[in-house]
């Protein structure tokens, strides 16, 4: 099974958050008030490296969820997905993909191509479901 990556959506919010981070490191430097300038202009690389760094790679029988050089990437097994709900916030700012997995284990995800992504993954996790079903058959 072929590996396939799916690139992290370059949302509303995350283009307002990196713009005000920006004015406000400017403005922080232009007032001298140097370390707090230092901290935004942290924070301001933290949310620039997740945003263009993120991506859900469906790789043999897991979900991989990579957010980034600078945290853990998040591994889920296929057979481990109970349910996978479109979800929308007030106003609908924001719309993302609620997973849920394992026993109680909720993670979201934000796919560029949000329905082409959904379509591999249910692809996969009913590939898997059969493969399971034929391995459960030959056991009996």
């Amino acid at each position: 099974m072929m590996d396939r990556t799916f690139q992290h959506r370059f949302t509303l919010g995350a283009k307002s958050g990196i713009i005000i981070l920006s004015l406000l490191a400017f403005y922080l430097f232009w007032t001298k008030g140097i370390l707090a300038a230092l901290i935004v202009v942290a924070a301001l690389v933290a949310v620039i490296e997740r945003v263009l760094h993120s991506c859900y790679i469906l790789r043999g029988h897991d979900l991989i969820i990579h957010r980034g050089r600078f945290l853990h990437d998040i591994r889920v097994p296929l057979s481990d997905i109970r349910a996978i709900r479109p979800m929308t916030t007030t106003w609908g700012l924001v719309h993302y993909l609620l997973i849920e997995y394992g026993t109680g284990k909720l993670t979201s995800a934000e796919p560029n191509d949000e329905d082409s992504f959904l379509r591999c993954l249910r692809s996969r996790i009913h590939d898997e479901h059969i493969d399971d079903q034929e391995e459960k058959e030959d056991i009996d």
